[in-house]
């Protein structure tokens, strides 16, 4: 009879842990190990739109183009990148082909000086050090001049609740305030979370309308999500 009760309760067991891999362990398998293939032009195409006289800046920050990159890229995370044929795609690189495509204007990438892990929970772990240090990544390259633009849209994926160091270091090295802020968050399942408040105290800026908020592993297919957005925009 005890060896029925212990047969139960290790079927039990069993049946629980293979519940908890079917609702956590694929989804994690799926977001950072099983690679996204894209037809980049395809998934950036999109209709025209018109907001007006804005000058516009669209800001993004990636991984790709952030990070060394090893050759086995196969291995990549899909949670922050595709891949069309032999060319790496971020996520936000995406959406900010998408929005260019959409409203034009300007399209300006985030660079740090300094490169975050190949692997993505090494990038993971950077990213979390950085935000317990509070340290402000150094950028690379030249910084837009603001004052040639109206509306900034701000694209950015979500660390840890909040904005990568590296956006806060490009928001505090230039001014948006008096801009029309418009974000687009990149996320895993948290959503915007923290992000747009803490965006809002570095920079200065208040983000104008809804945050358009799009699950990394729909970013492929967003075109529609990101159109719809942009026609709500003031």
């Amino acid at each position: 009879m005890k060896k029925h009760k212990k047969l139960i309760i290790v079927l039990i067991i069993v049946a629980v842990v293979a519940v908890l891999f079917v609702i956590f362990g694929v989804p994690y398998i799926q977001r950072h190990f099983i690679e996204t293939e894209v037809n980049e032009q395809e998934a950036a195409a999109m209709d025209k739109l018109d907001l007006g006289t804005d000058r516009i800046l669209t800001v993004y920050f990636t991984r790709n183009g952030n990070c060394d990159f090893e050759n086995d890229v196969d291995a990549v995370s899909s949670a922050s990148l595709m891949r069309d044929g032999d060319k790496l795609i971020g996520n936000c690189e995406l959406a900010a082909e998408m929005v260019q495509n959409a409203v034009g204007g300007d399209v300006y990438a985030i660079t740090t000086v300094k490169k975050y892990p190949s692997s993505y929970s090494g990038t993971v772990a950077e990213a979390s050090d950085e935000i317990k240090n509070d340290e402000l990544p150094e950028l690379s390259g030249q910084l837009p001049d603001l004052s040639k633009y109206d509306r900034v849209i701000m694209i950015y994926p979500v660390w840890w609740g909040t904005i990568p160091k590296a956006v806060e270091s490009f928001v505090k090295s230039c001014d948006i305030s008096g801009k029309t802020l418009n974000v687009i968050a990149s996320h895993g399942g948290s959503g915007k979370a923290k992000s747009v408040g803490d965006l809002e105290d570095a920079s200065g800026a208040s983000v104008s309308g809804e945050v358009c908020e799009l699950y990394d592993k729909d970013a492929a297919t967003a075109s529609k999500d990101v159109q719809k957005w942009l026609e709500s925009l003031e």
